[in-house]
């Protein structure tokens, strides 16, 4: 294209305090990074969490993984 994208996706970030980076270019491919600077969270209380993470049950599933497309 003309890189009309890149430069609006920049003056975006930069308006909002970020910056974009060029990290990686290959025959496959650009690769372009987006840093913005957030303030810390603020801590939440940790009463209770660990009786709910305890009760939690997460299973996954990725078929890629078992048979490999070609």
């Amino acid at each position: 294209g003309t890189g009309l994208g890149l430069f609006v996706c920049r003056n975006i970030v930069e308006q909002n305090g970020g910056r974009i980076e060029l990290t990686e270019t290959s025959s496959t491919g650009t690769v372009f990074s987006v840093y913005f600077e957030l303030p810390e969270a603020p801590r939440l209380p940790t009463t209770g969490l660990v009786s709910v993470a305890e009760s939690i049950k997460i299973s996954a599933y990725n078929p890629d993984r078992i048979f490999p497309s070609s």
